[in-house]
C-alpha cells in the first residue's frame, strides 16, 4: 500500500518561519485544480493501492470549497485507513466540516502554534487562541480525529507561557500533538528578523528544558512519544507520516510535492505557474541517489523514532556487510548509552532526542 500526498500550494498569508513553497494567487486556484486532476490521472498507475491520503501546504482550508470538493471528489469512493487535511483555526467552520464529512477525510490537523497571542503574533500567525478552541470544538463535535501544532523556542517564550500553551492544546482534548522547535529558514522573514537583531534564538539550555517539560506533561496525559516531534494518544498515531519513516511507498502531487517509489525519490519543482503549464505531465524530476545515500537516509530516518532501527530489516535492505559496519559504528554510542541496543533493534532513548543529529551523524556511511 502506498501513500497520496497533495500539496496546496496557496496561503492568505506567509508564517514568518514557513519555508514550505506557498503563494498568494486567487487566480491560479481553478487551474491549479485541473492540473493535480491531471496529474493524478497520468500517475496513480505507477504506484500500487494506496490506504493513506494527506492534504498539506501551504493552507489546503484557504482553497475555495468548489475547488477543494473537486480534489475530494477524486477519492470519493475510494476507503482509506487515514486521510488527513491541514487547516488554520480561521478558516474553520460549519461548510467546510460539512464538505469534509462527505469525504473521506478522517482526520484533522490545525496548526494552533501557541496559546500566547504575543507569541503567535510575533510569527505572523493570524489567529488567536480563541479561535483554536472554537474550531476545536466543532472539529470534534464532527467527529474527526484531531491533531494539533505546537512551536517552541518562540519570540518572548518563557517557562510559564510553554507550559500554558501545553496545558491549553491539552484541555482542546487533541487525539495526537506534534511539537517542533522554533527553526529559521534560510528566506524566511524570521530569519531575517534575527540577522537585523530584531529577535533572538532560544538558548539550547532553555530549550532542552521545554521538551524535558513536554516530554513530561504529556506523558502524564496519556501520550506516547513515537517520534521526535510526534505524541499520540494509543491508537492515533499518524499513520501517513508513519508511512514515511517506514519507507513506505507515496505519490506527491502539486508543486512542491515529494514522490517516493520505494527505491528513488522525486519531485515537483515549487512552481505552480510551471505546473499548471505543464499539464500535470512530465513535470516530476527524479532525484539521482548512491546506495550509500539510501543507506544514510534510512539511517537518519529511523533514528527519529522510538522504533528506531530493525537490524534485521536493515540487513534485508543492505546487506550483511553494510550491517556489520552499522553495528561497529553504533558501539561507541551504545557505551555511553547514547544509543540503546536489543537484540533485535538499535535506537535513540527520548532523553537524547534533542541532539539526534550528533548522534546519528556518528552512524552514517
Amino acid at each position: 500500500m502506498a501513500g497520496i500526498y497533495i500539496h496546496i500550494p496557496f496561503c492568505r498569508s506567509k508564517c514568518y518561519y514557513c519555508d514550505f513553497y506557498s503563494v498568494s494567487r486567487k487566480d491560479l486556484y481553478s487551474r491549479f485544480t485541473d492540473t493535480v486532476i491531471e496529474e493524478w490521472h497520468s500517475r496513480k498507475k505507477d504506484f500500487p493501492d494506496f490506504s493513506t491520503l494527506y492534504i498539506g501546504g501551504g493552507t489546503p482550508s484557504s482553497l475555495p470549497l468548489d475547488e477543494l470538493k473537486r480534489l475530494l471528489d477524486l477519492f470519493r469512493h475510494k476507503r482509506f485507513e487515514e486521510a488527513t487535511i491541514e487547516v488554520n483555526p480561521d478558516d474553520v467552520n460549519v461548510d467546510l466540516l460539512e464538505l469534509l464529512t462527505d469525504s473521506p477525510i478522517n482526520r484533522i490537523s490545525m496548526g494552533v502554534q501557541s496559546a500566547v497571542t504575543s507569541e503567535l503574533k510575533s510569527i505572523g500567525r493570524r489567529h488567536d487562541f480563541e479561535a483554536a478552541k472554537k474550531a476545536s470544538s466543532l472539529i470534534s463535535d464532527y467527529g474527526f480525529d484531531l491533531s494539533l501544532d505546537l512551536i517552541y523556542g518562540l519570540p518572548g517564550q518563557t517557562l510559564d507561557s510553554w507550559i500554558f500553551s501545553i496545558q491549553s492544546l491539552l484541555s482542546l482534548n487533541p487525539d495526537h500533538l506534534s511539537c517542533y522547535i522554533l527553526s529559521f529558514e534560510p528566506g524566511t522573514r524570521l530569519e531575517l528578523m534575527r540577522r537585523k537583531g530584531e529577535i533572538f534564538e532560544t538558548s539550547d539550555t532553555t530549550l532542552e528544558t521545554y521538551y524535558r517539560e513536554l516530554c513530561s506533561r504529556l506523558s502524564d496525559a496519556g501520550f506516547r512519544h513515537y517520534e521526535i516531534s510526534n505524541f499520540a494518544k494509543e491508537g492515533h498515531e499518524a499513520v501517513h507520516n508513519s508511512n514515511y519513516w517506514n519507507f513506505t511507498p507515496y505519490l506527491g502531487l502539486g508543486p512542491g510535492a515529494h514522490s517516493f517509489d520505494g527505491i528513488n525519490r522525486s519531485f515537483n519543482p515549487p512552481s505552480v505557474q510551471n505546473y499548471i503549464k505543464s499539464g500535470g505531465k512530465g513535470f516530476n524530476i527524479v532525484e539521482e541517489t548512491l546506495p550509500h545515500d539510501r543507506i544514510n537516509d534510512y539511517i537518519m530516518i529511523r533514528l527519529r523514532t522510538a522504533a528506531g532501527i530493525d537490524i534485521g530489516d536493515f540487513s534485508k535492505r543492505f546487506g550483511s556487510e553494510n550491517t556489520e559496519i552499522l553495528l561497529s559504528q553504533a558501539k561507541p554510542l551504545i557505551s555511553q548509552t547514547l544509543l540503546n541496543r536489543s537484540q533485535s533493534r538499535i535506537a535513540i532513548d527520548e532523553s537524547h532526542w534533542l541532539i539526534s543529529d550528533s548522534i546519528i551523524s556518528d552512524l552514517l556511511f
